[in-house]
């Protein structure tokens, strides 16, 4: 990925670009898997508040790296509007010069390309170079502490005679009924967990996408920089949620958090449902408190399903795929074609998401008290056997 970061400014096809960046989202995705799996591998039940500081890293960074890019970008100005038909093209010439607009021609088109050869030529190369030097000494870093951990497991050595001393007890459970019946509860849980991501995320992401289109078009009729401003106020409580969330997850369960946030975002859109279209106010609160609700969920769902079922690779790939998928599949560009004739589609779509997610949670809850009283149940077997060899080796010795 580092190598793909220092390549892509100097790419200048748009089928080598699509390819690179193909290359980027594979790569994200692998990472992303890999890097919430290890975080909860190695603090286990413990790895909530860990979880939470890696979802704040990625929502600072969202914020954060596309204000430092601005020095680098080039000060042209392309009016993408521009046709080949000469009479629809507008084109500014410089920003040192008086914003001088031409109406062109096919030879003004070539005039005013020679003036942009003048203007200050884009730097994009140099964020993108130390960010892939930065990648590759990271991915070298956690190459070599990848390894030395692989290392230190070989050159455990577990005796054998406390192997079997320890599976004598557990060998028995191993093939009653329970254990059939518990992969399946755990089974049920990350189906649920997965379906929780993917309504989640469709709508999430629809509404940061369409808020703006969404406040303009409702009966409030606001301006985009009203609506705009709104958005970055979003943002920052969206933040903030995100950074709580780290203190919070160290302190209450995950289930509980769920419970909240989806009540949060409920609350938030009943708001919206009642006064979008009649109290700017109303309008406000709602968005903030809506944008709170999605503050911690993504990071939550890992934690709980970590303490209930335990995340592997592949339970995890399946959450990322599934919170990305709603997207993929096409979801926003249903609400996009019809936000602007019917823009409380937005919020009646995101309600009917919310009574799925609370459904979802029903179910984790249900399949978690199976889930505990299995585990009492065996609990309760590993007890009562040590119990009668003990009974059995005390006879053993009084005779």
């Amino acid at each position: 990925m580092g190598i793909v970061s220092i390549i892509i400014p100097n790419v200048t096809e748009l089928i080598g670009h699509l390819v690179f960046q193909l290359i980027v989202g594979i790569t994200v995705g692998v990472i992303e898997v890999g890097g919430n799996v290890k975080i909860l591998n190695m603090w286990k039940k413990d790895g909530g508040p860990h979880m939470q500081a890696l979802s704040f890293v990625w929502t600072a960074a969202a914020a954060v790296v596309p204000l430092m890019l601005v020095p680098f970008l080039s000060s042209k100005h392309d009016n993408l509007n521009c046709k080949y038909n000469a009479t629809d093209c507008n084109s500014t010439v410089t920003e040192n010069a008086t914003m001088n607009t031409f109406n062109q021609t096919a030879e003004d088109a070539e005039l005013i390309k020679e003036f942009n050869d003048f203007e200050h030529q884009t730097q994009i190369w140099i964020p993108y170079s130390l960010l892939g030097v930065s990648l590759i000494i990271s991915g070298l870093v956690a190459l070599i502490f990848g390894v030395k951990q692989m290392l230190r497991n070989r050159s455990r050595k577990t005796p054998i005679a406390e192997e079997k001393n320890t599976e004598t007890t557990v060998e028995l459970i191993k093939h009653n009924d329970s254990d059939k019946t518990e992969k399946y509860y755990k089974i049920a849980c990350v189906i649920l967990g997965c379906l929780l991501l993917f309504i989640f995320y469709g709508f999430s992401d629809t509404t940061w996408q369409y808020w703006v289109t969404f406040v303009m078009f409702s009966d409030l009729k606001l301006s985009k920089k009203s609506g705009v401003f709104m958005l970055s106020a979003m943002n920052v409580s969206f933040a903030i949620t995100n950074f709580l969330g780290i203190f919070i997850a160290a302190k209450v369960k995950p289930f509980k958090i769920l419970i909240v946030l989806t009540s949060l975002l409920a609350t938030g859109n009943i708001i919206h449902l009642l006064f979008a279209n009649s109290s700017l106010t109303m309008l406000w609160i709602g968005a903030i408190v809506e944008t709170i609700g999605f503050g911690c969920i993504y990071a939550t769902v890992f934690n709980y399903l970590q303490r209930r079922v335990g995340i592997t690779n592949t339970i995890g790939s399946f959450l990322v795929f599934a919170a990305w998928f709603a997207n993929a599949m096409g979801y926003s560009v249903l609400i996009g074609h019809y936000i602007e004739r019917y823009p409380m589609t937005l919020i009646y779509t995101n309600l009917m998401s919310i009574a799925v997610i609370f459904l979802c949670l029903m179910g984790l809850l249900y399949f978690e008290r199976k889930l505990k009283n299995i585990a009492k149940c065996k609990y309760n077997a590993v007890s009562k056997s040590t119990n009668q060899n003990l009974l059995h080796f005390k006879q053993n010795v009084e005779t």
